[in-house]
């Protein structure tokens, strides 16, 4: 979450790129992330079971993030920094590619961690047992807790810094 307020910034100064661009941008990618939830569940549930949709998950995450950071670090795979407003050099196809790249591996991610980490948690309990249950019942009122607080410090310490 803190990424999409970051991204927003990111590709209007270090990319050049025009407002409603970037706003068709973030909000196709926040989108397929959220459609790829769905497409997550559906082949953890009927082919991979929830142990592999995490771990694939998990490395396309790891290596979305790491393209990204590629395109912050390494000042070929952006365009050049705008110093003259109106006469701005627009990325290259390619150098759009790999930032697009980057994000289609972060939405393949979100596909394949969202739907089930939470289940991967719940099934360490044996509900079972009372102790279990009530193991349970703690587990997803820290998980929602610390999901929300994460979420706090990702929308704000994170967009400030």
């Amino acid at each position: 979450m803190g990424l999409i307020s970051n991204l927003t910034v990111y590709l209007l100064t270090n990319y050049n790129l025009s407002g409603i661009f970037v706003v068709n941008v973030v909000q196709i990618w926040n989108g397929t992330s959220n459609i790829a939830s769905i497409i997550g569940a559906f082949i953890s549930d009927t082919y991979l079971g929830r142990y592999r949709t995490l771990l694939c998950g998990s490395i396309a995450s790891l290596l979305g993030i790491l393209t990204l950071t590629l395109t912050a670090g390494i000042h070929n795979l952006r365009p050049s920094t705008c110093e003259d407003s109106p006469h701005c050099h627009r990325p290259q196809g390619w150098q759009l590619g790999v930032l697009f790249s980057a994000l289609g591996l972060l939405s393949v991610g979100a596909g394949g961690i969202r739907p089930c980490n939470i289940a991967f948690g719940a099934d360490q309990f044996d509900t079972n047992t009372e102790k279990g249950r009530v193991q349970l019942e703690s587990f997803f009122n820290w998980w929602y807790f610390t999901f929300t607080f994460a979420l706090v410090i990702a929308l704000t310490g994170v967009v400030y810094i």
